[in-house]
């Protein structure tokens, strides 16, 4: 069995005129248990086919995936089409956009592919397996 240390940090001074956003969600003892199976960090060159780019397959296990738009197409130039992330049967359930990504728990059953909106966008991708 491994561990995952997961921070969570948003501020703004200005995310309305009489308010400051200061939110951090960490400890030193707020650990994920994880286990196999698990994908440390990769990449993937998603296409306009979901299905050719499936990241997590659906198995037994919740999974904790993490997925970023890498703003590169397969080519290594810029991509600023919208990374959709998708379930097995081509739901958009996720939209990334050039350098957002994602952290989320995804249910046991549930397959995830990625999909590029138009050309090509390399994805970096990890997931891991809830104890």
């Amino acid at each position: 069995m491994a561990t995952l240390s997961v921070n969570l940090k948003l501020t703004s001074t200005n995310i309305s005129n009489n308010e400051v956003l200061s939110l951090d969600v960490s400890s030193p003892t707020d650990k994920l248990s994880v286990t196999d199976p698990f994908i440390s960090l990769a990449q993937i060159t998603a296409t306009t086919t979901g299905a050719n780019s499936i990241i997590v397959p659906a198995s037994s296990g919740i999974k904790y995936v993490y997925i970023k738009h890498t703003g590169v197409d397969g080519s290594g130039s810029g991509a600023t089409a919208v990374l959709n992330v998708e379930s097995a049967d081509g739901t958009h359930i996720i939209e990334l956009s050039q350098d957002e990504f994602m952290f989320v728990p995804i249910k046991a059953s549930q397959l995830v592919q990625l999909e590029a909106a138009s050309g090509t966008i390399v994805a970096e991708y990890a997931f891991f397996t809830k104890v």
